[in-house]
């Protein structure tokens, strides 16, 4: 009894850190609360956690926990290679960035007077709209027990809005990432049974351009867009994570905690490379530390189906970050066919919206589908960003 007790005090200190953190991270600066779009980036995202809500801090049982989690190295069953041939994310419906381009692109073949009013028509109607992409060329992950590696050379990420200021204008996001990590984790059983330790060691390449162009501007000049106005900068930093399984309280289900320091010294991207612009002085923003914790319980078998249920409080401590970003849950069912050929059903809340996806491996191939929402309103008003993603992948 005294043991169960303990246990449970453990549980409760964690959620009241957690509630602390909430509270402090909820008291950030709201000079920028008008902004019409209020993005937060996310330097990788695996669709399998987005699937599930992105509630992965204590999950962190593939190649995805290098980047969730490095403690959760420690658990990993066998070695695996994963080769990523691509993966593309993109808005759904009416905030397709390809219909739009399309659409600039008709409007801006007309001429004279016309085109001017054909152009602020289209951006008129579709003010406060945000278009966004993400994609990421060939990439390779390693990870056996206790070690993970990655190398992503490509993951590229553009958003455009369309605002109003003096006329109608195009607020361009672009972000260009190659990354190399290298994780390992180790355990604690001699201090704590259960207990698991990691580290991530990230090298970051970012290329980044943020500028607002005036819509008519842009179509008599194409070429404001210019590498010139590219900021450019390396870092390296480091992810540090806690994985806690508790013994068993119940049959049927097993709790884990999970606690994660990203971008530990967030360090910024100060080391200049001048690999696409030499000239530009100014460097990327910075990614920022951030804080997550994560509970997920893993429930009983019954047959070949595995289900669990995970919850976390995510991004504490960066700049966009509110009280409705911050959380998200997820759910898993796992149906086990052998080794290397499974099916998971996922599903979740990110951000206050709903997430689902599959991912389905068989042999040496893995597919993953998902799609989700996630907040990019200001800090008075929400605003949905519904996103449809893909990867496919040989793992073996």
């Amino acid at each position: 009894m005294l043991r169960i007790l303990s246990h449970c005090k453990s549980l409760s200190m964690l959620i009241i850190l957690s509630f602390l953190f909430c509270t402090a991270a909820f008291a950030v600066d709201t000079s920028e609360k008008d902004k019409q779009f209020f993005y937060m980036h996310q330097p990788y995202l695996g669709i399998r956690p987005m699937a599930m809500g992105n509630a992965f801090t204590a999950v962190a049982d593939d190649y995805n926990t290098l980047f969730y989690n490095p403690a959760g190295l420690y658990d990993i069953k066998y070695k695996n290679h994963i080769i990523n041939l691509a993966t593309y994310g993109a808005s759904n419906g009416k905030n397709s960035l390809t219909d739009l381009y399309t659409e600039l692109q008709t409007a801006g073949k007309s001429t004279g007077s016309n085109r001017t009013t054909q152009l602020a028509n289209l951006t008129d109607s579709k003010y406060g709209n945000w278009y966004y992409a993400r994609f990421a060329g060939p990439s390779y992950f390693f990870v056996k027990p206790k070690l993970g590696v990655a190398v992503i050379p490509v993951d590229g990420t553009i958003g455009i809005g369309i605002d109003r200021q003096v006329g109608p204008t195009l607020k361009i996001d672009f972000i260009l990432d190659s990354t190399i990590a290298f994780g390992y984790a180790w355990g604690l059983d001699k201090f704590l049974p259960g207990m698991r330790f990691g580290v991530a060691t990230k090298l970051i390449h970012r290329a980044a351009l943020k500028k607002i162009v005036p819509v008519l501007e842009y179509e008599r000049n194409k070429d404001i867009v210019k590498s010139k106005s590219v900021q450019e900068g390396a870092t390296v930093d480091f992810d540090a994570g806690i994985l806690y399984t508790m013994p068993e309280l119940v049959s049927w289900s097993k709790l884990t905690l999970g606690a994660v320091v990203r971008n530990v010294f967030d360090f910024g991207f100060k080391e200049k490379m001048q690999f696409i612009n030499s000239g530009n002085p100014d460097n990327p923003e910075s990614i920022q530390s951030r804080y997550d914790f994560g509970i997920k319980s893993a429930f009983k078998p019954i047959w070949r189906i595995s289900p669990s249920l995970s919850f976390d409080v995510r991004d504490i401590g960066h700049d966009s970050n509110n009280l409705k970003k911050m959380y998200h849950a997820g759910t898993e069912l796992k149906f086990d066919f052998g080794t290397h050929m499974d099916v998971r059903l996922l599903a979740g809340l990110n951000q206050g919206y709903l997430t689902y996806g599959i991912s389905w491996q068989a042999l040496w191939y893995l597919i993953e589908v998902a799609s989700y929402g996630e907040e990019i309103g200001t800090k008075d008003k929400n605003k949905e960003n519904r996103v449809s993603t893909a990867k496919f992948s040989f793992s073996f």
